[in-house]
C-alpha cells in the first residue's frame, strides 16, 4: 500500500476501510461467539430436563417401593428415619 505524503485525503479512506474492516470482524465474532453461548445453554437446558425426568422417575420407584403413593399425589412430609425417645 503505497500513497503519497501529500494526498490526505487517500491516508483517510484506507483508515477508514481498515476500521470497517476490524469492526466487521469483531461483530462476526461476537456472532459467533452468542451462537455458540446460545447453543450450549440450549444443551444444558436439555440435559436438566432429562435429569430432572429420572430424579422424578426414581423418587416415585422409591415410594412404589414403600407402598406409598407417587409423587404427583398430595405432598406428604417425610417420615423420619431416626428413633427419638420421648422425653
Amino acid at each position: 500500500m503505497t500513497h503519497p505524503q501529500n494526498d490526505p485525503q487517500s491516508t483517510d479512506d484506507e483508515l477508514r476501510d481498515a476500521t470497517r474492516a476490524v469492526v466487521g470482524i469483531g461483530a462476526a465474532w461476537a456472532r459467533y461467539g452468542l451462537t455458540m453461548g446460545r447453543a450450549a445453554v440450549e444443551t444444558s437446558a436439555r440435559s436438566l430436563e432429562a435429569t430432572a425426568r429420572l430424579l422424578g422417575a426414581l423418587a416415585d420407584a422409591v415410594d412404589r417401593r414403600r407402598g406409598a403413593p407417587p409423587a404427583n399425589a398430595a405432598p406428604h412430609e417425610p417420615e423420619s428415619v431416626i428413633d427419638v425417645p420421648a422425653t
